[in-house]
């Protein structure tokens, strides 16, 4: 783990009669002095010329740079120790992070949004969904709302009209309506942004190995692993993207899209790699009671993930 901050003063002339420094300037990156180290924290430290500025804190987690802006106001012959802990789960998590001036004033607290990587998605997210899903689904123009504050979107929507509207396979016909899907969202949990998804369409029917909520304001954006069972038993595993802004109607601007990832070999399935958006058309999913599988088709509407 290293430690950088972009945005110090580093060269001045120090006046040895009274102790000050004159013809501050010449700013660049500065590297921290790692002081000492365990599984859990470590403490790093720097000399900072007098400064009053915005600053760039980048803390480098196992190749993962998590940034931090803020406005330093440092007073000189101070040295500056950064502490924090980190977690040892599966996803790093900055705890107690704080800068401590060398005489023990009041410390200055860092927040550091470790759960955010560069493009705006979270470590679960990009641990979980493979880089060659992310390129077909960025191919496809699938929206996506990025942020660590996304809004509260629990409770059970019906997509309806669902219409297809883009796909990598030029044997699909844009345009399409597909039976409608029945989408729960529950178990909603900030403090990860984990969140729990049971989707039915078609006579088929999944509930989340994993999923993980992203966002802004009203809009959201949320990346499921979906194991996804027929009413006739067979099965397969798709990565699912549902998009919008939540209202207390339902969704608006609701998208949605699977890339199918694996599957037993049916006939029916669409192949693997096969990926397609669809959206609500009429411009809300609104929300209605519960509903976690359906044992038969609807209507004879295709199915999302049908051939």
């Amino acid at each position: 783990m290293t430690v950088t901050v972009e945005g110090l003063y580093t060269q001045a002339t120090l006046q040895l009669a009274d102790g000050t420094f004159s013809g501050i300037g010449s700013k660049q990156a500065v590297t921290l002095r790692r002081k000492s180290t365990t599984s859990t924290s470590a403490t790093f430290e720097m000399l900072a010329l007098p400064s009053t500025e915005n600053v760039t804190f980048k803390f480098d987690v196992g190749g993962v740079v998590y940034n931090h802006e803020m406005t330093v106001d440092y007073e000189s012959a101070r040295l500056y120790r950064f502490s924090f802990g980190l977690g040892v789960n599966r996803t790093a998590t900055m705890l107690n992070t704080y800068i401590i001036p060398r005489n023990e004033e009041p410390l200055q607290h860092i927040s550091v949004d470790v759960n955010l990587v560069d493009g705006g998605y979270t470590r679960p997210i990009i641990d979980m969904i493979p880089p060659e899903i992310f390129e077909i689904l960025e191919g496809l123009d699938m929206p996506i709302h990025t942020g660590h504050t996304p809004p509260s979107v629990e409770g059970s929507y019906r997509i309806s009209p669902n219409v297809l509207i883009r796909s990598n396979s030029s044997g699909d016909n844009i345009g399409s309506v597909y039976e409608d899907g029945f989408l729960t969202l529950s178990e909603q949990d900030d403090s990860n942004l984990s969140i729990k998804v049971n989707y039915a369409q078609g006579g088929a029917s999944g509930e989340s190995l994993g999923a993980w909520i992203i966002g802004e304001g009203d809009w959201f954006s949320i990346f499921v692993d979906l194991p996804t069972t027929r009413n006739d038993g067979s099965w397969s595993r798709q990565a699912r993207i549902f998009s919008g802004r939540i209202t207390p109607e339902g969704i608006r601007n609701e998208y949605h899209s699977l890339v199918m990832v694996e599957h037993d070999g049916h006939p029916d399935w669409m192949a693997v790699g096969r990926a397609r958006v669809f959206y609500d058309s009429d411009g809300l999913a609104v929300r209605t009671s519960a509903l976690k599988s359906l044992p038969i088709s609807l209507t004879d509407l295709p199915s999302e993930s049908e051939k």
